[in-house]
């Protein structure tokens, strides 16, 4: 999907900001809703409004290019359009690298060969999916939408991580030393009170995503919908 389950976004962003990135890379970036709350909380938050102020360089990877709204424009110092598998070795380094939602759409030793390659490239990884089996095919038109693999704890345990689930989606934080990961001081947080479809709606209306915004509370039920049908 080019939205994610709203109940990561709070961890997202408090591990992202523990680590005080200079460079932020974001891996699949749909409508660009996780550029756009890094801006707020790493820059606007901290009383940088302009873009001239700003500190921290993010970069995006998209395969889909409809997918572009004006988010992209705003919140991106540059989006690379293509598989992040082929564009990722020829970035560089990064401070932080976001995978949300991004590696059910692998097989699972792909899966894991890239997250491997995701922290080659950058000292800390964060990496959200859905909990359990979560059926997907295209979406929007988009093949690469379908979804290949199916991730839990174990699977990050030949990495340092800190990892935690809430409401239907896991967080997982990973590091090449675990003093790095301890260094974050991560903990599990509280449970939000909105429900997805509110958080969605509010989140998408106040980004101005226009059509968009409808699209994305449409998907987020949808989602939720097919998790609760799913079988244990």
């Amino acid at each position: 999907m080019p939205v994610s389950n709203p109940y990561q976004l709070p961890f997202v962003l408090d591990a992202a900001a523990r680590s005080a990135p200079a460079r932020v890379l974001d891996v699949g970036i749909g409508l660009g809703l996780v550029g756009a709350a890094l801006r707020q909380y790493l820059e606007v938050c901290a009383g940088r409004l302009e873009r001239h102020e700003w500190r921290c360089r993010i970069e995006g990877i998209e395969i889909h290019p409809p997918y572009r709204t004006p988010l992209w424009d705003w919140a991106y110092d540059a989006v690379h359009l293509g598989d992040a598998r082929e564009i990722l070795p020829r970035l560089g380094k990064f401070d932080l690298l976001l995978a949300c939602d991004v590696i059910e759409h692998f097989p699972k030793e792909e899966g894991r060969a890239f997250l491997e390659t995701c922290l080659t490239a950058a000292r800390f990884v964060i990496v959200t999916s859905p909990v359990g089996r979560y059926e997907q095919g295209t979406v929007f038109g988009n093949p690469h939408e379908a979804h290949l693999s199916e991730w839990s704890r174990k699977d990050f345990r030949i990495w340092p991580n800190h990892y935690v689930e809430a409401r239907g989606t896991f967080m997982a934080t990973l590091a090449r030393e675990r003093g790095d990961l301890l260094r974050l001081g991560l903990r599990t947080l509280p449970r939000l009170n909105r429900s997805a479809s509110q958080a969605a709606r509010d989140f998408a209306a106040a980004a101005g995503l226009g059509p968009f915004a409808r699209r994305a509370r449409r998907a987020l039920l949808a989602c939720a919908g097919r998790r609760r049908a799913a079988p244990p």
